[in-house]
């Protein structure tokens, strides 16, 4: 997410087990638990009540749980540290799209 002067202002990130097109309709598979990363660089897991309720009421395994808690921590494992290097990434896709 950006201000209206092109600064980051924090990256938001679903975990998702996977995400495509169906019949050219987009689709998430969504794992509940999400990431925000704030501009200064701290990292927020989001959600941990809402995987845990899906879980309760039997919407998804218990290895699908323990898969979105997997991905969650491989991803802020991946981020922390590096957030100049997630910044010169997302600011490409920004320049591109006010290119256009």
């Amino acid at each position: 997410m950006y201000n209206e002067n092109n600064e980051i202002i924090e990256w938001y990130f679903d975990i998702a087990r996977s995400i495509g097109k169906e019949n050219n309709i987009p689709y998430e598979d969504d794992l509940y638990l999400d990431i925000l990363v704030t501009s200064n660089g701290e990292i927020i897991l989001l959600d941990e009540d809402e995987l845990k309720e899906a879980y309760e009421r039997l919407e998804i395994t218990k290895e699908e749980y323990d898969e979105a808690y997997k991905i969650a921590n491989d991803l802020m494992q991946k981020v922390k540290g590096n957030e100049e290097k997630l910044k010169q990434f997302t600011d490409n896709y920004l320049n591109d799209m006010l290119k256009e």
